[in-house]
């Protein structure tokens, strides 16, 4: 694993114990000019957000740390069927406003997205309460995962294995989402991981 940059160390907020975060600390003010390096700091929170993205937020969710922060998420994240949020799984984008989005929402989903969220980062979580299969999937909060909401479509954060992942967990068939075209990369860590998909 190679070290990271000043510049790259500033490009994430992770979690790290108080001991680290102490140690990191004295470095810098010693000015020990490169005494150690910083090569992880723990579970990645958040994620530098794209300076072209037109949103006030300088950061934003990594699916990476997502379970860390979900309890204390109030406003951003919302309730989808189970079947769109298969469906979202498996096409990675999908419109909320046209004449595609009643096809890929319900009227009751669609009204969230467009009334109680704002463009940028959000959390998408499975309503498994009304589903039969409920037992099956374990809790909701488990398959939570961060998209991107744009001005007319809802992208996944998450990468392809992944997403894959949440498919199998709950026995569904996932040829659909390794075929799926990857949503368009929003940072550098999104494009590397991107990359990374396709190889």
């Amino acid at each position: 694993m190679g070290a990271c940059s000043r510049r790259q160390a500033r490009d994430a907020a992770s979690f790290v114990r108080s001991c680290v975060a102490t140690s990191v600390r004295c470095d810098e003010r010693q000015r020990w000019c490169g005494a150690y390096q910083v090569c992880s700091t723990g579970l990645k929170i958040f994620e530098r957000q794209d300076k072209d993205a037109d949103v006030p937020c300088s950061y934003r969710l990594s699916q990476e740390g997502l379970q860390a922060v979900l309890p204390f998420l109030g406003k951003q994240k919302f309730r989808m069927s189970v079947e769109e949020y298969q469906r979202f799984l498996n096409k990675r984008q999908l419109p909320f406003k046209g004449d595609e989005a009643s096809e890929n929402f319900s009227k009751e989903t669609l009204e969230t997205i467009r009334s109680d969220l704002v463009q940028g980062c959000v959390v998408a979580i499975p309503d498994i309460e009304k589903s039969l299969e409920k037992q099956m999937f374990g809790k909701a909060e488990e398959l939570a995962v961060v998209c991107w909401l744009g001005t007319t479509n809802i992208s996944l954060l998450v990468s392809k294995p992944e997403a894959v992942q949440l498919l199998e967990r709950m026995g569904c068939d996932t040829k659909e989402a390794w075929d799926a075209k990857a949503s368009v990369p929003l940072n550098e860590g999104t494009a590397a991981a991107a990359e990374e998909e396709e190889l």
